[in-house]
């Protein structure tokens, strides 16, 4: 009897229990799950179509439909991110209100900004293909060593992929996905550099650009033909304008370092599993004795036959007392794995350090331009040095640009270009 009244009173307070959490549970969900509604317009008072609005600092989020509403889930105290192509991104804050209606102003200086495609240069407020265009601030702040790297990153639809650490390599760039899974080796764009077709574009110092374009759908490529079928990036390079002389000097250093190794086996595993690998190859019967001793007591990578004259290549050896000193030099010692009895010596490398280093890329540019109403000038001298990662690899690059413009009569515009660029490259040594 008193032990069904105890399980009585222990179910009735687990019920309390369980209806209290419920009854708590309900409230924090309400009050977490806020929803509000709105209207994006522009100036115009005209309804926005797919206005991207988030929550910002959270994940995804909601677009305005054909009448520019929106309804989005969040919290009573966040902040909303309302964006959209050719406005100004704009926050409001949610303070517990169910409806915002906001209206986006114009991003004026995005719309009048100058593209250069394959048919002339025009503004982007009349361009409809798919156009992307490299903020120079990119390439004035971060040191590239070539302009095929400064796209890493900084335009939607561009993939750029360095496949080598050999400095100065060109980089795989891959727009919009290519067109071929099978050889994407053979899937780069079209390069155009002042209106003149290249294979690549590594050997321009970026100094020299004035502005790189990237060209991706059919429509805004379709001047050059199948030539285009990957994309094409458009270069321009500095040209001279009218004013008083200006003579710019800038320097980049960089420094890096491998960012990973790998641990790979020492010579004390070598040694190892060396040792007994050949005691169990003749305990099997696939060697003979003296082809085991040859290996096991020879001047070998595994053998102790080896001495400290330079007639060995290799530094296995058993500790005595006259090698004894070595341990003092950095040499190693282990057990013998077939004696234990016995000590073996030996001198271990670190090929992590042996084959990589710290690389160091040093930068020069100087550049002059000016000109006048009748005539301007551009001249940019750049030289870059750059050490690779990898021991023996390194590129050295000179470049020179001269250009200049004469006006000899109002309809008549003579202009001349000359760029030279002189590049080496050291690749690492392959035995």
């Amino acid at each position: 009897m008193i032990f069904k009244i105890l399980l009585d009173q222990f179910f009735r307070k687990k019920r309390l229990l369980l209806a209290a959490m419920l009854f708590l549970s309900s409230i924090l969900f309400a009050q977490e799950t806020f929803r509000v509604s709105g209207t994006v317009r522009d100036k115009q008072s005209q309804p926005l179509i797919g206005v991207t609005v988030k929550v910002k600092g959270g994940t995804g989020g909601v677009v305005t439909d054909v009448d520019g509403k929106y309804t989005i889930s969040t919290s009573s105290n966040a902040t909303l991110v309302f964006s959209y192509v050719g406005f100004k991104p704009k926050e409001e804050a949610v303070n517990g209100l169910s409806t915002i209606n906001l209206t986006l102003d114009d991003d004026a200086a995005k719309l009048s900004e100058v593209v250069v495609v394959g048919y002339g240069s025009q503004s982007r407020a009349t361009i409809s293909t798919a156009v992307s265009k490299l903020d120079t601030k990119v390439l004035e702040t971060i040191a590239y060593p070539n302009l095929t790297t400064a796209l890493q990153g900084t335009l939607p639809g561009v993939r750029v992929q360095t496949t080598t650490g050999q400095p100065g390599a060109a980089a795989r760039v891959t727009i919009r996905g290519g067109t071929s899974i099978s050889n994407p080796n053979n899937s780069g764009p079209l390069y155009i550099v002042d209106g003149i077709q290249r294979n690549d574009i590594n050997d321009i110092s970026s100094e020299d650009v004035e502005s790189l374009q990237v060209l991706k759908d059919a429509a805004s490529t379709s001047i050059y033909g199948s030539r285009a079928s990957n994309g094409i990036i458009i270069v321009t390079t500095k040209t001279g304008k009218a004013g008083r002389t200006s003579v710019n000097y800038s320097y980049d250093l960089t420094v890096g370092n491998v960012g990973r190794t790998y641990d790979i086996a020492n010579a004390r595993d070598y040694l190892y599993y060396g040792r007994l690998g050949v005691q169990e190859a003749l305990t099997r019967g696939y060697i003979t004795q003296a082809t085991a001793n040859a290996r096991l007591t020879g001047a070998t990578s595994i053998g102790t036959g080896n001495d400290l004259t330079s007639n060995t290549a290799f530094t296995t050896m058993f500790l005595t007392d006259a090698n004894r000193y070595k341990l003092d030099q950095g040499w190693q010692s282990m057990a013998d794995p077939l004696d234990a009895s016995r000590t073996l010596i030996f001198n271990d490398t670190d090929w992590n350090k042996v084959l990589y280093q710290t690389s160091v890329s040093h930068n020069n540019h100087v550049g002059i331009s000016g000109g006048t109403d009748k005539a301007t000038f551009n001249a940019g001298i750049g030289y870059m040095s750059s050490d690779g990662t990898v021991i023996t690899t390194k590129y050295d690059r000179l470049s020179f640009n001269l250009n200049g413009s004469f006006k000899v009569r109002d309809n008549i515009n003579v202009f001349g270009r000359v760029y030279y660029t002189n590049a080496t490259n050291n690749t690492a040594y392959l035995a």
